[in-house]
């Protein structure tokens, strides 16, 4: 009897966890970080990311169409001279594809460069990941990440055995 219990617990307990890792991984897809964007002293961090975005886009109106919902600087003010990440929440989600693109587009070395902001949870889980993917990227091998999921020529590979059991028989 106490065993069922105990399973019962258990299993109701990874659902709780699931159910949270989804609904951060939802919450967070509209957030951006960006780096290595100059920065001054109580200088406006939404006008520098409004700046940044018309100099990423190639249609600055269309730039200028882009909702910001929340931005801020993380972090307090550095005395090394490097630029504290910047991280934005936007208003829409294709907005958020659509700057992805534009900084992918950009040559190596460009002053900025944006990155998504996902959970701990998926760094972690991706890290287990991280030797297969670097050796698909040195071999030339199309890769991409889906949430915890690696992507390799179409092929999928999961952190652990139980996320693929899961990712297919969840509803």
């Amino acid at each position: 009897m106490i065993k069922k219990e105990i399973f019962a617990l258990r299993k109701e307990m990874k659902d709780l966890k699931q159910n949270v890792f989804s609904t951060d991984a939802y919450q967070w897809r509209s957030n951006l970080l960006f780096l290595g964007i100059e920065e001054s002293v109580g200088e406006d961090v939404k006008s520098k990311l409004v700046e940044f975005l018309t100099e990423l886009n190639s249609d600055p109106d269309d730039a200028k169409k882009i909702e910001i919902e929340r931005v801020h600087c993380l972090g307090g003010q550095r005395t090394d001279g490097k630029s504290r990440p910047i991280i934005s929440r936007f208003l829409r989600y294709p907005d958020v594809e659509k700057i992805k693109r534009a900084a992918y587009k950009r040559p190596r070395g460009s002053e900025g460069s944006v990155q998504e902001d996902i959970p701990k949870v998926w760094l972690e889980e991706r890290r287990k990941l991280m030797e297969k993917f670097k050796d698909a990227k040195r071999r030339g091998l199309k890769t991409k990440w889906q949430g915890i999921i690696l992507i390799i020529e179409g092929e999928k590979f999961f952190p652990h055995k139980e996320y693929a059991i899961d990712f297919w028989t969840s509803s």
